[in-house]
């Protein structure tokens, strides 16, 4: 007797597969700590709770790349519409110092 999938059956297998693949890596990283994510409410202004979808700071604590995260942003399109989406915006990377307190780049204002 041969089974024959179905798309729906044949997607599902497919997301099973992705699944199987992705689980492994998502659980490394939980398990080694390396990514943290700190939510960024909305600061200086009295009397309010921070905007309903803040922003989110993330910081690999092993190579020190920093990336913030926003949804619902305000975005231009080609035709220059205005949108709502999600933006992903690399940040820098940090450096470590020798020890507590030190001054590891220094930048001249203007």
């Amino acid at each position: 007797m041969k089974r024959v999938l179905n798309k729906a059956g044949l997607r599902r297998s497919w997301m099973l597969v992705f699944l199987m693949v992705l689980l492994p890596i998502s659980v490394e990283a939980e398990e080694d700590g390396r990514y943290h994510a700190i939510v960024l409410h909305e600061g200086g202004r009295t009397g309010q709770s921070g905007s309903f979808m803040p922003k989110v700071f993330i910081i690999d604590s092993k190579q020190g790349h920093m990336w913030t995260w926003e949804q619902k942003t305000k975005l231009q399109t080609p035709k220059g519409e205005f949108a709502l989406g999600t933006v992903l915006t690399y940040q820098g990377q940090v450096r470590p110092g020798k020890q507590i307190g030190d001054m590891v780049d220094q930048a001249v204002g203007r």
